[in-house]
């Protein structure tokens, strides 16, 4: 839920790149708000029309669901599990911060429609992440 609140600010200011602008521009300049786009754009197939909409578990699993990675690091726990890895890794490198967003916490751009919309279009990654509206 917070994923796609963030996506859809980040990409109504216009993204990182002219596609991320263009894109925008084409696809969500006719939502005034996070609620109207909840309920009008993000459905399964609209989803998969931007990289930045795209399920999470679409990255890490083949077209067999074959999961190809041996360790998931979640952005809520970025710091840590950054650490985890490196050290895996046996690297020492730090992970700055960039692309801060100033917003309102994920909460309070949901109604319960929305919610239960984003529940059921995300709900593969919901369930394999182990993620719940909080």
């Amino acid at each position: 839920w917070d994923r796609l609140v963030s996506t859809y600010v980040y990409l109504k200011k216009g993204g990182n790149n002219a596609m991320d602008n263009h894109w925008a521009k084409k696809n969500l300049s006719m939502f005034s708000s996070f609620d109207d786009f909840a309920k009008k754009w993000v459905t399964e197939e609209n989803v998969q029309s931007w990289m930045h909409f795209i399920p999470q578990h679409q990255y890490i699993f083949d077209n067999n669901d074959n999961i190809q990675v041996d360790s998931i690091a979640k952005f809520e726990n970025l710091s840590d599990d950054f650490e985890v890895i490196s050290d895996r890794l046996n690297l020492q490198r730090s992970l700055p911060h960039v692309n801060a967003g100033k917003r309102k916490p994920y909460q309070e751009y949901y109604t319960e429609e929305t919610k239960d919309i984003v529940s059921s279009v995300y709900a593969k990654d919901v369930q394999l992440f182990d993620y719940e509206f909080e």
